[in-house]
């Protein structure tokens, strides 16, 4: 399958008694997506644990319609919010050898997974300060410059 650009980051999602959030990314197990919750959408957020807060439902047909739902186990609260992200592990799972057929599904399958980790850096990537090459200073050291702006500003 070819796969397309796709931000490998749904919502952030509010909804006070909402339990049910869709993401619309290709995974290849439930165990490819993570769960943040935060108190608000400018608090820090903490992952939660797979199987424990909430659990996965993917699409039957990953190819056709790429995503599924989580499902939480307890409803958000209040202000909270909550992000799907994707987390398949960057790892290589084909084992070709000279003595063995090439399995053009598993192929495909692999290249998949490649883009899609390509995909999860950019989206990691894409939220990072950044500081040009030319630079002494660090991504550090700007956020803490920025901080105290922000707090001389106040």
């Amino acid at each position: 399958m070819a796969v397309s650009y796709v931000k490998r980051l749904a919502g952030p999602y509010t909804g006070a008694g909402q339990a049910t959030f869709t993401f619309s990314f290709l995974i290849f197990d439930p165990e490819d997506v993570y769960v943040a919750k935060a108190a608000d959408s400018t608090a820090s957020s903490s992952v939660l644990e797979f199987g424990t807060d909430y659990t996965v439902s993917m699409n039957s047909d990953q190819d056709a319609a790429p995503g599924g739902s989580i499902t939480l186990t307890q409803a958000l609260a209040g202000t909270e919010v909550v992000v799907i992200g994707s987390a398949v592990d960057y790892t290589q799972t084909l084992d070709l050898t000279n003595y063995t057929r090439f399995p053009p599904e598993r192929i495909t399958e692999e290249l998949d997974r490649i883009v899609v980790q390509i995909q999860q850096l950019a989206e990691i990537t894409g939220r990072v300060l950044t500081v040009p090459p030319t630079s002494s200073t660090t991504p550090d050291q700007m956020i803490q410059q920025l901080l105290q702006a922000q707090q001389d500003a106040a």
